[in-house]
Parts: C-alpha cells; sequence; structure tokens
C-alpha cells in the first residue's frame, strides 16, 4: 500500500514543480496550441502592478490555429465607434513560452509576449521594456 502512493507522490511532486508557465496550469490534456487559438478580450492591462485597465476600450484579440492574428481597439468618441486593428501572423518561441506577433507580414516580431498562464478559458501575457523598465501584463477571457 506504501509504495503506489509514494509512486503517486512522488510524480505529483515532479508535475507540480515543471510548470511551463509561471501562473500555470501545471497539467492540460489540451495542446498549447489549442488553448491559445480563441478569441479573446482584455479583462485587465496593469503597468508594473498598477492597474490601468481602461473599460471604455474594447480590446479584443483573434488567434487562429492557422498562424494568423487580429487585434482591434474599439472605443466611443462623441457617439461614434472608432478603433485601431492590426494583424499578421504569430508564432510560438522555441520553448513555447514566449508568443511572437508579426504583424501585416513583418519578418522580424513586431511584438513579443512572455506566456505567463496558458488556459482554456484565460490568457495572460506580460510584455517586457527594459531599457525602460516597463512591465505589462494582460489577462484575457474568451470573448
Amino acid at each position: 500500500m506504501k509504495k503506489p502512493f509514494l509512486g503517486f507522490l512522488l510524480l505529483f511532486v515532479l508535475f507540480s514543480s515543471c510548470r511551463k508557465y509561471s501562473d500555470g496550469p501545471a497539467v492540460s490534456l489540451l495542446s498549447k496550441k489549442s488553448r491559445l487559438c480563441n478569441d479573446w478580450v482584455l479583462i485587465t492591462h496593469f503597468i508594473n502592478d498598477e492597474d490601468v485597465t481602461d473599460k471604455t476600450v474594447t480590446v479584443k484579440m483573434v488567434i487562429e490555429k492557422d498562424g494568423t492574428y487580429s487585434t482591434s481597439e474599439t472605443f466611443d468618441a462623441l457617439g461614434q465607434l472608432q478603433g485601431n486593428y492590426s494583424n499578421g501572423n504569430w508564432a510560438f518561441g522555441d520553448t513555447k513560452d514566449i508568443l511572437f506577433l508579426y504583424e501585416n507580414g513583418s519578418e522580424q516580431p513586431t511584438r513579443t509576449f512572455k506566456i505567463k498562464e496558458l488556459k482554456n478559458k484565460e490568457l495572460k501575457l506580460s510584455e517586457e521594456f527594459t531599457s525602460i523598465d516597463i512591465v505589462h501584463t494582460f489577462t484575457y477571457v474568451p470573448n
């Protein structure tokens, strides 16, 4: 009876200490690509741990399985719906903990995010600007 319990305990410790993303999940039955590809809407935006979420702006990001993405930022300006849009291709970094966005066919990434959390129902990304010591953290949920 003790040996199966010890084996289970050892597996639990190994899996819980080997997280790919700092905020989880430790184990998922879905592939990283399956979890990432979704229609996302921004719910929080932090800059250096300060909440700067603008509730008057709707930010959406659609990540497709074919390697394309689109983003939209819409807001009401004097009764008129205004927006900013971009699209292009996306790719994982070698260890799948980095997300690269290549806007409109650019050969160099236009944005680079560290994936902090990649769940079926939540995506947390951070974008670091080390030269000016600023970290943006974005949390998305399915749209």
